[in-house]
């Protein structure tokens, strides 16, 4: 039965983490996907604001350096000095901006000054590359920040080495606030740009050429992987270089990659209107719903609850199954004539019922029993089942001669020669002997007597004495020990008064039978 409880405790736990698992899973995983991908489009447009306010602060800070002393005083030189103090100039310039505090972490790709025709006059770290180039052509806004007068942003593809810059003109004015030259500062749409964003997103940044992706927050082998989807043969080639060229608005694109769910917004970069370029805010939904992993913490609870219930199981089970077999055996050993034997339960739940089924053997026994449910003759004799064996029958009558014979009814001693030393000896005194006679009369006649305690042997015997007295209206009722037959019981003796004041008939002497100590 044990293994019963215990395994219907441990189906309940099965049962109730397994669908608690699969719920909290599934409901979690959902609402992580669902929120991945209203993340992401608020992201998208969150960038979108972020780009162009980025771009505005940048512009400015371009403006404040082109109005910088250092820059309109080469403006306002000429030949080979004004060469060489564009050169400082614009190497003064990088320096300034790769200071943090101007909110970029890394120097600037490229820091140019044209004159008023857009031709380069010098630029930082080589004086001599890009002398003499009309960057009109290849850097539309330099146009624009001459005639308009007025710093402009966009983006320059830098045919040369393959690289996108994000640029800021600004155009730069003598004393008289004529426009005399343009001051350029670019910095390259790196990887490294992309994962600041990102980190400020919370999700995935990528910069799109029309045909592939120029940098991204992504490792290669996953940029490798959404390139092939959002350039792919498939609808999303086709609308992410319509959307790159301007011929359409951002779009969500949603594609499994690599077996893994992503989605993303993918639009043109705002404030590029020179160069093709684009952006996509990307999410994998198949990493994001990952957290729903925090569910595996019911499988953790179900595993240390199948544990506890095999703990308790044991424990509990052990303490109500033991009980039941003993009464089980208890029964048994009745029904194949062990008449004497009662059940002595030390269980909360089961002591109840063996005193029940003590009373029960006693009725159909006809024995009488004490006020515990264990039997006990007329005569006052023990018959518990922690003491085995039977009760002696013999008796003696207050017919018997006087000098050591019992005095009064059938297996009582009333005799106050036998009485008056019991009285007087110590309660501990006469337990520790009498416990002790009794065990050493068992033990000579070859029973065990390892299961009896004399704690547990005093408490019967003074609950059967109190009967006793009550019935017999005594002072007090003791006991002694008899072995007659191989058979050991205890006789009870009366004591109706004091000792000392009572008769005197003699010394004290046992009945026949009794043993001495």
């Amino acid at each position: 039965m044990r293994l019963k409880i215990i395994a219907g405790n441990i189906v309940v736990v099965l049962l109730t983490g397994i669908i608690g698992f699969l719920l909290i899973r599934g409901q979690v995983t959902d609402t992580l996907r669902r929120d991945i991908t209203a993340r992401v489009r608020s992201d998208a447009r969150l960038f979108d604001r972020s780009w162009r306010l980025s771009a505005y602060e940048f512009l400015n800070q371009v403006e404040n350096r082109a109005s910088d002393e250092s820059v309109r005083g080469a403006m306002a030189s000429v030949g080979d000095s004004r060469r060489n103090r564009s050169f400082d100039a614009a190497n003064d310039v990088a320096g300034w901006f790769q200071d943090p505090a101007r909110g970029r972490s890394s120097r600037p790709s490229i820091v140019a000054i044209t004159d008023s025709s857009g031709t380069v006059v010098a630029r930082n770290q080589d004086k001599n590359r890009l002398n003499g180039t009309l960057l009109t052509k290849d850097v539309p806004a330099v146009g624009r920040a001459l005639a308009e007068g007025r710093a402009q942003h966009d983006v320059w593809f830098k045919s040369d080495d393959g690289t996108l810059l994000q640029v800021g003109v600004a155009p730069i004015r003598n004393e008289q606030g004529a426009v005399v030259g343009t001051l350029l500062v670019g910095f390259e749409l790196t990887g490294a740009l992309a994962a600041r964003e990102a980190q400020l997103l919370g999700c995935d940044i990528a910069f799109l050429n029309p045909k592939d992706i120029y940098s991204s927050s992504l490792d290669p082998q996953a940029a490798q992987n959404v390139q092939a989807s959002l350039y792919g043969a498939s609808g999303s080639g086709a609308r992410t270089t319509a959307t790159l060229t301007g011929g359409q608005g951002a779009f969500e694109w949603n594609d499994t990659v690599n077996g893994d769910d992503w989605t993303g917004v993918v639009g043109r970069l705002p404030m590029t209107s020179s160069v093709p370029v684009g952006y996509a805010v990307l999410a994998d939904k198949t990493q994001a719903a990952g957290l729903a992993g925090v569910a595996n913490i019911v499988l953790v609870l179900m595993a240390i609850g199948i544990v506890l219930v095999l703990i308790y199981g044991f424990v509990i089970g052990g303490s109500f199954l033991e009980p039941l077999e003993e009464i089980e055996e208890g029964v048994l050993a009745v029904i194949n004539g062990n008449t004497q034997l009662r059940l002595d339960i030390d269980s909360q739940e089961f002591g109840g019922l063996a005193y029940r089924i003590n009373q029960l053997i006693n009725v159909f026994t006809g024995v009488s029993e004490s006020d515990d449910g264990t039997p006990m003759s007329d005569s006052g004799e023990w018959q518990g089942s922690e003491f085995q064996g039977s009760v002696a029958a013999g008796a003696r009558t207050s017919g018997e001669p006087a000098g050591g014979a019992a005095a009064s009814t059938a297996g009582v001693i009333d005799d106050p020669a036998i009485a008056g030393p019991l009285g007087q000896e110590a309660e501990a005194d006469y337990l520790a002997r009498l416990f002790r006679e009794y065990a050493e009369a068992k033990t000579a006649g070859g029973e065990s007597v390892s299961n009896l305690t004399q704690d547990r042997f005093a408490e019967r015997l003074q609950r059967n004495a109190e009967s006793l007295q009550k019935k017999h209206g005594v002072r007090m009722v003791r006991f002694v020990v008899e072995a007659k037959g191989g058979v050991v019981s205890l006789k009870p003796v009366l004591i109706r008064e004091n000792p000392r004041r009572r008769s005197t008939r003699g010394p004290f002497r046992l009945s026949q039978g009794f043993k001495p100590r």
